[in-house]
């Protein structure tokens, strides 16, 4: 059997630092995020899709959201889906609606749920992980067992953790889980199964860098498990060395160029750009000129100066300019070399700026 493993959708997040017409386009994007993984499951023949918690992202949820939701299981019967609950999502949703192929794991024990011969079990989220939970797992070994839950991990005791280590030694083939917000994949014990961590679908920003997607399971190996690309938009990170650049328009081409070299279909991601090094007097590193010359490039763009000036301010200690005073000024403080070096930075910019040349 075909199943893939997703979580941490979070339908109806929040965007607040988009502009009201791309909140409404990525939330309209997040649903065909979705759209796009059921049409490669009907593609690919998988008969199970497992949502592994935070479908929503905040408890109070929108009509028209539920009834989007819905529609797309409803247009898909010949898919199961199941769904833990994770900490985002409201308990009570989907009580007073009957969806044939919607299993909903709500309760604070594992239940069980055998599709096709499969064995799945399920939990709610719980923010005190305790022992009854741990043993109300009850799995044989004669039996292919994929286990549901949201939550972090942790090989010790915590409250608000999930104790990898009371799944090891079970008989699990898949424990499929959400929360984190990275994908991992990996050996949950020596002789069984494997724990993964999808990832959420589709990014919401720059602290969910680089490809979104799901995974794609067969339970008749479960090592060969493939991740699959499923992202509309990437958030990258992106650092750049500015020690040699000669002038801002050489600044704004680099920029452009490293932005440019993550895909073809360059403008419609988001980046993070992090000017480091240090840099020429030459070069002008003003945040608000760079993004007004940049902001067109990107769906979403984000500057940040990290470099400095690179000058000897000795070469200013004889200097008849408004430089070579503040030098003069500041060489007689008795401050640590690192702290004159801020201080004289922050001057020389000031007074380039009020276009005082030295």
């Amino acid at each position: 059997m075909k199943i893939i493993h997703t979580a941490d959708i979070h339908f109806e997040s929040k965007f607040q630092d988009l502009d009201e017409n791309k909140k409404r386009i990525r939330e309209n994007e997040f649903f065909n995020a979705f759209k796009n993984l059921v049409t490669y499951a009907k593609n690919e023949n998988v008969e199970v899709i497992i949502i592994s918690g935070d479908l929503f992202d905040k408890s109070s949820v929108k009509k028209s959201t539920i009834n989007t939701f819905m529609n797309i299981l409803n247009s898909n019967q010949d898919i199961q889906f199941l769904y833990c609950l994770g900490n985002h999502d409201p308990k009570d949703l989907f009580k007073n609606f009957e969806i044939k192929n919607l299993k909903v794991f709500k309760e604070n024990y594992f239940e069980e749920f055998i599709y096709k011969g499969i064995y799945f079990y399920g939990a709610n989220f719980d923010n005190k992980y305790k022992e009854s939970l741990y043993n109300s797992l009850n799995t044989s070994k004669n039996h292919i067992n994929i286990v549901l839950l949201h939550g972090d991990i942790s090989n010790y005791e915590e409250d608000n953790k999930i104790n990898i280590n009371k799944f090891k030694n079970k008989y699990i083939n898949y424990l499929a889980l959400g929360h984190i917000h990275h994908r991992r994949f990996d050996k949950l014990d020596d002789e069984y199964g494997y724990y993964a961590y999808p990832g959420n679908l589709e990014t919401r920003g720059f602290d969910e860098l680089d490809s979104k997607g799901f995974y794609l399971i067969d339970t008749n190996d479960f090592s060969k498990t493939k991740y699959i690309p499923n992202s509309i938009r990437i958030a990258y990170e992106i650092n750049i060395d500015i020690s040699n650049v000669l002038d801002n328009n050489s600044l704004i081409n680099l920029i452009l160029d490293k932005m440019k070299n993550k895909s073809n279909d360059y403008k419609k991601n988001l980046y993070k750009i992090n000017l480091i090094g240090q840099h020429k007097e030459s070069v002008d590193v003003n945040i608000t000129d760079l993004m007004n010359n940049l902001n067109d490039e990107a769906f979403r763009l984000k500057i940040i100066n990290k470099s400095s000036l690179k000058l000897d301010y000795k070469d200013y200690t004889n200097d008849n300019s408004f430089k070579g005073e503040l030098v003069r000024l500041v060489e007689k403080e008795n401050l640590k070399e690192e702290e004159k070096n801020k201080i004289l930075e922050k001057g020389f910019y000031y007074i380039s700026e009020s276009g005082k040349i030295g």
